[in-house]
């Protein structure tokens, strides 16, 4: 091999372990926020969701119990299903008393709810919870989820782009 194409292969391979890297830790990340918004807000299903910038389509990142999304038979700018249009909207949504049928051995969501994770303006991906109880996410626990996607938002951005 030149000197040439072994450097460029050694780079490629640096930049494969950067992003293998970099994913674990953002799916750790993603984990220890599931983790910490369960202290607030009870809820049985949560999701969090990627967009992955490459693809253009959100991927789950990690998830609390089984993932969890609606619609998925509908397609939007950032995948199928309601999270990824949530993350095109970057508007919240919250559904209660929804759902009567059976889902996620045989458990039936009753209550749903989605966030954007936003860097400002910037959609990188979308916070959904579900919970059996159908009266489950009241505002004050909204207002809590929204000021968390926030925050969490920022955390993702200065994780990805450290220089900006």
């Amino acid at each position: 091999m030149h000197t040439r194409d072994a450097l460029a292969f050694s780079t490629v391979e640096e930049r494969l372990d950067g992003l293998h890297l970099q994913e674990g830790i953002l799916q750790d990340l993603a984990k220890r926020f599931l983790k910490r918004i369960a202290r607030r807000v009870d809820y049985a299903w949560g999701t969090v969701y990627y967009l992955n910038r490459e693809k253009g389509l959100l991927e789950p990142l990690a998830h609390r119990g089984e993932e969890l999304d609606f619609i998925r038979s509908f397609s939007f700018a950032f995948g199928t299903g309601l999270s990824a249009w949530i993350a095109e909207q970057k508007k919240p949504i919250t559904l209660r008393n929804i759902h009567h049928g059976r889902r996620h051995r045989h458990h039936p969501v009753r209550a749903f709810a989605s966030f954007p994770i936003l860097a400002g303006t910037v959609s990188l991906g979308t916070l959904t919870l579900g919970h059996s109880d159908p009266k489950a996410f009241d505002d004050e626990q909204c207002a809590y989820l929204e000021r968390a996607t926030k925050r969490f938002g920022k955390t993702l951005l200065n994780l990805l782009y450290p220089s900006l």
